[in-house]
């Protein structure tokens, strides 16, 4: 299933309900600039503009899909993380409800996800109020089902030249 919207950005944020990434304390996540976490466990998205719509595509998939083509995206990221039982997966600004149909990606029962989280165009119009989109996003959830350790992982280009402490290609696991 595959949902596309325009999502409201506030903050230079959007947030991601129904995951939680307790494992998100790797230097990988901290350093991407891409994803943080808030209060400890909940995912929130960096954006490159502080206020305005970004084009959002959110995708449950049956299993790891293939990693999209190099320069398609100038920003990647791969965190593992929890379900959070009864609350659906989804994306949204800080200030919005979730649109129809995003409520339906993911599993609610707890299980063990891995989202992928691509970016680009963030640095296009840096921390300013736009009132058209000039970021998009892709997300892809899929269920983690091989009991391996949680993994979080970046791949980062464009961001770099504006955020020298983002680190370049890192894998952890």
């Amino acid at each position: 299933m595959r949902v596309s919207t325009i999502m409201y950005a506030e903050f230079g944020t959007l947030v991601i309900d129904g995951v939680t990434a307790p494992f998100s304390s790797s230097l990988p996540i901290q350093n991407t600039d891409l994803v943080m976490t808030v209060t400890g466990e909940d995912l929130v998205i960096r954006t490159g503009v502080n206020m305005g719509p970004v084009n959002v595509v959110l995708e449950r998939c049956p299993y790891a899909p293939e990693l999209e083509k190099e320069g398609a995206w100038d920003d990647m990221v791969e965190v593992s993380g929890l379900t959070i039982p009864g609350v659906p997966v989804s994306v949204h600004g800080p200030t919005e409800l979730p649109t129809d149909g995003i409520g339906e990606v993911g599993r609610t029962d707890g299980a063990g996800v891995t989202l992928r989280i691509h970016a680009a165009c963030r640095s296009e119009a840096l921390d300013l109020a736009v009132d058209h989109p000039t970021e998009r996003y892709l997300i892809q959830v899929w269920t983690s089902t091989d009991g391996a350790a949680p993994e979080t992982s970046t791949r980062t280009r464009a961001w770099s030249a504006v955020s020298p402490e983002v680190i370049g290609d890192v894998s952890l696991g």
